[in-house]
């Protein structure tokens, strides 16, 4: 199993939610949904993504939590922290030249 289907099967609790209720609501067939939902398939098409999200009427912070469990499942939770980790450094560096280049706009 992976996180995108461990976070979805708690979403699903969460929500009071069958794996049919929401093959129903997103048009996805059963046999795939309860793939997606076990581990054993994760899904290739955004639009699927989306589909699962808008059927499971997602809070603006279960929505980011659910993309961030489907990009580390689709990454590999190893890869996808070090991805972060690099992204975080740039992201931090960035800001220190910019916070260094508003402070002495000369460079001296």
């Amino acid at each position: 199993m992976n996180e995108f289907s461990e976070y979805l099967k708690n979403l699903l609790d969460h929500k009071n939610m069958t794996v049919h209720e929401l093959a129903n609501l997103t048009n996805i067939d059963r046999p795939n949904m309860y793939k997606i939902v076990q581990g054993k398939r994760l899904p290739r098409n955004i639009k699927v993504i989306k589909n699962i999200a808008d059927g499971l009427m997602l809070t603006s912070s279960e929505r980011d939590n659910y993309y961030l469990m489907y990009k580390m499942s689709l990454m590999g939770r190893e890869k996808y922290y070090r991805w972060k980790n690099v992204k975080d450094f740039l992201l931090t560096e960035i800001s220190r030249e910019k916070n260094i280049a508003f402070r002495n706009p000369t460079g001296f």
